[in-house]
């Protein structure tokens, strides 16, 4: 039996290395819950986050982030705690238009886990006191990210919500950023026009309903399975 689990192992190993990084790109945390679960499910080894995973982007704030080589992605000065949800709203970058959800201290949980998204209690108060962990959190995951577009090895940028026209301009903005990599951008969303096919070259679009959404991110959907295996993740 162990024997066997070694072999399972190295196979799941070797499907592996043959596989493209995969990027969540926003806007919400769908694209890395699903990337999570059924890339864990079948290869198990998907255990570290990049910069936009657990936080909810708008695309213009997406854009610019990136534009700007993360400049003030935790820029004290832009950052508030959610004017209309403080219990459940986490902290607003008001700079880039970002949502963090998980990953400040709050009155329930002082110590958020450094890679997993944390779901407890209203963000505290002196958050900007206790910033630090986080700071160093995502410097870590940004430092990831750059990593992945040196070019080595394909990439998969997957972007929940987005037009044709912005995926273009994304598509655009990531070619001029990383030259040196190979890669495709993904486009999931809801809206009719996406269940017809771009036909755009190294963006490919999905159609997921919302209902996948609010189920638990859609990890457990067909629907995301599909997306996945047709762009060779899975």
């Amino acid at each position: 039996m162990k024997k066997y689990s070694y072999i399972i192992l190295i196979f799941n190993f070797l499907s592996l290395v043959s596989k493209p990084i995969v990027i969540s790109l926003g806007e919400n945390c769908a694209p890395a819950a699903a990337l999570r679960t059924l890339f864990n499910r079948y290869y198990g080894l998907r255990d570290k986050a990049f910069p936009f995973d657990w936080i909810v982007t708008s695309f213009e704030g997406l854009y610019k982030c990136i534009q700007e080589d993360f400049e003030n992605f935790l820029n004290e000065k832009y950052l508030i705690k959610h004017p209309i949800h403080p219990q459940t709203g986490g902290v607003i970058n008001i700079y880039y238009d970002f949502q963090f959800n998980h990953d400040f201290p709050t009155t329930h949980n002082i110590n958020p886990p450094e890679e997993d998204p944390s779901f407890a209690g209203e963000v505290r108060d002196d958050f900007k006191q206790l910033i630090q962990p986080v700071k160093e959190k995502y410097f870590r995951r940004i430092q990831r990210f750059y990593e992945a577009c040196k070019g080595q090895t394909p990439v998969v940028f997957i972007r929940r919500r987005a037009t044709k026209g912005q995926a273009e301009k994304l598509y655009a903005l990531l070619q001029k950023k990383f030259p040196d990599i190979e890669f495709t951008l993904v486009i999931v969303d809801s809206y009719e026009e996406i269940k017809n096919d771009w036909g755009l070259s190294n963006i490919k679009n999905f159609y997921i309903p919302d209902y996948y959404d609010r189920t638990m991110y859609g990890i457990d959907s067909e629907e995301w399975k599909s997306m996945l295996q047709a762009v060779g993740i899975l």
